[in-house]
């Protein structure tokens, strides 16, 4: 299941100043360039947790795991492996 596109697609209809942008790159940094802040943090986690049926612990909410649209497609990947 390809993680990248939702989360891209969220972040287009969700980010203040982002309808204009046509996409992300997997790569950007989103904090760099202001995408999110703590407000859109917050849905993002909602939303990944709802997508991918993951549970992200206090543990996991660190900027390095939501600095990029791949990184958090590595936290979604690490979390479905730890369930098999």
């Amino acid at each position: 299941m390809d993680v990248t596109r939702p989360i891209e697609i969220f972040l287009l209809e969700n980010v203040p100043g982002s309808r204009a942008k046509k996409s992300f790159d997997p790569d950007e940094d989103l904090l760099e360039q202001g995408a999110i802040d703590s407000v859109t943090l917050m849905q993002l986690v909602s939303f990944v947790e709802q997508e991918f049926r993951i549970d992200v612990s206090d543990e996991d909410l660190v900027i390095d795991n939501f600095r990029s649209i791949r990184s958090i497609q590595g936290l979604v990947d690490q979390k479905r492996e730890a369930r098999t």
